[in-house]
């Protein structure tokens, strides 16, 4: 029989690429990706019929954000088949290969429960629903009971991988680290890190609930789950659903209700296009051209690769708002080069991790849209405070890059020619009118947030094809990476609003204001105070999960000691990004250690020199509110 297959050693680059690429294969897939598309539709609907035709239409509003619901309770399925929503990978990493089993078995179980509860809720919430759509006069009930039946898909797509890790020696765990993986493995104590800090916090769970304290069994109860391994998203609204059961505080229906009202926001609407933007960059070719211009424009300076780094993340940071966008896309590049140019590995990693941080504080900014969305305040003004502080942090970079290439004789290009900047220049400059785009249109008013995201997105597509890089299977795997993504975030962003509801109901935030005020009297230490708390929060909580929670804890603070709700907002996301880079989180660290092949503690290592700029910075920011405040007064005020 003729063999028409072609071996793997005659295909082409091109080939070999899109068979990396993502496609639907179940049912939900197909679904996903059709409610995307439409929510794609109406959002770009909404922007051309204002900027076009001057006649906004008011319904498309109200249909984009339940679809923006839609699509995130039907994209969580998706991510729960492909193992990415987001966890805390850090102590489950050193687990003994049976350990490892133990916890993955663990966390299946935990999230079969988790979703017959959410079911069970969101069923008795549809029952009690009255009143209908004001665009589409649909009851909501109607509506309840559709996300009822994709909360069901979850449920379903979770058995069935419960099911096949039971039968395959499966993995619910992101276990791609030694122990586990490694074939020589031996026991030690590091098997019992994990385990020994469960039976902890285990132990002191059970003595808040004997105790009576409601709200420290609620703590101690996510952070036990968190280290086991379950998502974040998972263990926040599952700890707050035990919690009500125990207080009494409020019916069970109220997880559903604002799990799924945490998400129903049109501002958030700017997530999932943001992200399907800086997918597009990474996908169709931008990011090679960003890479050498920056490459054209500082790498002649010692150490010039370092300096390309940070000068591309910058760049970079105007088109995707995202830390892990940067370090998974436009990382990639820069390690690959820096390593072939004879840089240390752990030194490739550490300046690519910490410029990724740059990416949420130049606008775009993910994590700031949040912010917007919980402090009730102007996402434009966010974005324009964060120019100027991500500038800086650019600099402090560049300084230290400069000072260990001149301390370790790490090369440099060659000397500066103007030729190479004005070629590259030119090849770039389409690409370089992204962020040009997002930013001046945000900046100067034309464009709301989410309307600069969909802009972005069709001025990415229109690149794509002038390219000639971009075609309809990468563009559906695009698509299909951004509903994953965007699922994950979105998800974390409702349980976290159930988790923020509890304390806010709870006088949270008046005790803490209450309890600052009393034992510190001068705004220097109180900032010292917020700023710890948040570097030690980031480093346990995924920044938009923080966000939503410690905004509502925050405010009333701030409030008390005249604290300007943007500055708030900017030193909040710079904090949490320094989070991205600290274990147990860390999420830019792992994402690079799989990008690079290089093991954790190694890219830990490679890191550290960089916090000493981060946190220079962010000293800078905290006491001189003008480099926050300045272009936000200029522009808006």
């Amino acid at each position: 029989m003729c063999n028409n297959g072609i071996a793997s050693g005659d295909l082409s680059i091109a080939e070999i690429e899109e068979q990396k690429l993502s496609r639907p294969e179940e049912l939900e897939d197909y679904l996903s990706l059709a409610l995307f598309w439409t929510l794609g539709a109406v959002v770009f609907l909404q922007f051309f019929t204002r900027y076009v035709l001057n006649n906004s239409m008011g319904w498309t509003e109200e249909i984009a954000r339940m679809l923006l619901v839609a699509c995130s309770l039907l994209g969580s399925s998706l991510a729960i088949r492909k193992n990415s929503h987001i966890s805390v990978e850090f102590f489950y990493r050193y687990l003994s290969p049976r350990g490892g089993v133990i916890f993955s078995r663990v966390v299946d179980l935990l999230r079969i429960v988790f979703f017959i509860v959410l079911l069970f809720t969101c069923y008795k919430l549809a029952g009690r629903t009255f009143g209908a759509l004001v665009s589409v006069d649909v009851p909501k009930k109607v509506l309840y009971y559709i996300f009822n039946g994709m909360i069901g898909v979850n449920l379903i797509r979770s058995v069935h991988v419960a099911v096949l890790n039971w039968k395959n020696g499966g993995s619910s765990l992101n276990l791609t680290a030694p122990p586990v993986t490694n074939p020589d493995y031996k026991a030690s104590f590091t098997d019992w890190i994990a385990p020994g800090i469960i039976v902890i916090l285990g132990a002191l769970t059970i003595w808040a609930l004997l105790a009576g304290n409601e709200l420290y069994f609620m703590f101690a109860l996510a952070f036990t789950v968190i280290i086991i391994g379950l998502p974040v998203a998972f263990c926040l609204a599952g700890s707050a659903y035990i919690y009500i059961l125990v207080s009494g505080m409020a019916p069970d229906v109220v997880i559903a209700h604002r799990l799924i009202n945490g998400m129903d926001s049109f501002p958030l609407l700017a997530i999932p296009f943001f992200i399907l933007a800086g997918t597009l960059m990474n996908s169709v070719g931008i990011t090679d051209r960003l890479f050498d211009f920056a490459k054209s424009l500082v790498g002649w300076l010692p150490g010039g690769l370092g300096h390309v780094n940070v000068g591309a993340s910058i760049i970079f940071a105007g088109m995707s708002g995202a830390a892990v966008a940067d370090a998974g896309g436009l990382g990639t590049i820069e390690i690959k080069a820096m390593k072939d140019a004879g840089y240390d590995p752990e030194f490739s990693v550490g300046i690519t991790a910490a410029s990724s941080t740059i990416g949420p504080i130049i606008p775009p900014s993910l994590p700031m849209v949040a912010f917007g969305v919980m402090a009730s305040c102007s996402v434009g003004q966010l974005f324009a405070a964060g120019f100027i502080p991500g500038l800086l942090m650019g600099t402090a970079l560049m300084a230290m890059v400069a000072y260990m290439a001149h301390k370790r004789k790490y090369p440099r290009e060659d000397r500066f020619r103007a030729g190479f900047l004005v070629s590259s220049f030119k090849r770039s400059f389409l690409s370089l009118m992204t962020p040009t785009i997002i930013v001046g249109g945000i900046l100067t008013g034309i464009f709301t947030p989410t309307e600069a995201a969909i802009g972005a997105v069709v001025y990415g597509i229109l690149l794509g094809f002038f390219y000639r890089t971009l075609t309809f299977k990468k563009f559906v795997s695009i698509s299909m990476e951004t509903i994953d993504t965007s699922a994950t975030i979105m998800m974390i962003i409702g349980a976290a609003a159930v988790f923020a509801w509890i304390l806010t109901s709870n006088q949270v935030a008046n005790l803490f204001a209450a309890f600052v005020m009393d034992n510190f009297t001068s705004k220097f230490m109180i900032l010292l105070t917020i700023n710890l708390i948040l570097l030690v929060v980031g480093c346990f909580l995924e920044p938009i999960a923080a966000i939503t929670i410690m905004v509502p804890v925050l405010m009333p603070l701030s409030q008390m000691i005249g604290l300007d709700v943007i500055h708030l907002g900017v030193l909040m996301v710079l904090n949490l990004m320094i989070g991205l880079l600290t274990p147990p989180v860390g999420t830019v660290l792992y994402v690079l250690s799989r990008v690079s092949g290089i093991k954790f503690e190694r890219c830990l290592v490679g890191t550290a020199p960089f916090f000493i700029p981060l946190i220079a910075v962010l000293i800078l920011i905290t006491y001189v509110e003008g480099f926050s405040l300045f272009l936000p007064n200029l522009i808006y005020r």
